[in-house]
């Protein structure tokens, strides 16, 4: 009987997960209807699925080990979970989507080498200019820590993108 009930819980926990494809480096794990998560070259994510929409919500783990300098998180990402990139002292630039709408606590804590973080549109992407020692610097964008495009009057922690590649935060008072 003992070892009846070893094999149905085994065969439960083997019908709950859809392990890791060796061939496309991608995994899932079902979760209800609506979500479960998924694996892309080693980052965690939540997929939001259903018979109208299927992309990938939110970005829940990049790997502290993973040897990458630079990432960009894919088109359609809503939202960068707490503590995402937390620890990875390989990464230096993150490019972020414009469709992220929330950053989580601490989600680049302990990135020491983190140098940039860009901003992205794929629909109306930010053309590149060329630049030499004469050319003037000039602010191209700007944006609140949840990636949102504002304006210098609203305030608050602001990322300022520039005509060289460059950002800068800082704090703007209403």
């Amino acid at each position: 009987m003992k070892k009846f009930l070893i094999l149905l819980f085994l065969m439960a926990i083997g019908t709950s997960v859809y392990g890791q494809d060796n061939t496309t480096d991608r995994g899932y794990i079902y979760g209800n209807t609506f979500n479960f998560l998924e694996t892309i070259d080693g980052v965690l994510f939540i997929r939001y699925k259903t018979s109208s929409n299927n992309y990938l919500k939110t970005l829940v783990k990049f790997p502290q080990n993973k040897n990458l300098t630079t990432y960009t998180v894919p088109d359609k990402v809503q939202i960068i979970a707490r503590g995402a990139f937390q620890g990875n002292k390989n990464i230096q630039t993150i490019r972020i989507p414009s469709s992220v709408i929330y950053i989580g606590d601490n989600a680049f804590d302990g990135c020491e080498n983190l140098k940039t973080i860009e901003v992205y549109s794929s629909d109306s992407a930010i053309q590149a200019v060329e630049m030499d020692e004469n050319t003037e610097k000039k602010e191209i964008g700007r944006y609140n820590i949840n990636g949102v495009k504002v304006e210098e009057k609203d305030g608050g922690i602001q990322i300022i993108l520039y005509s060289d590649g460059s950002a800068e935060k800082v704090l703007e008072q209403p």
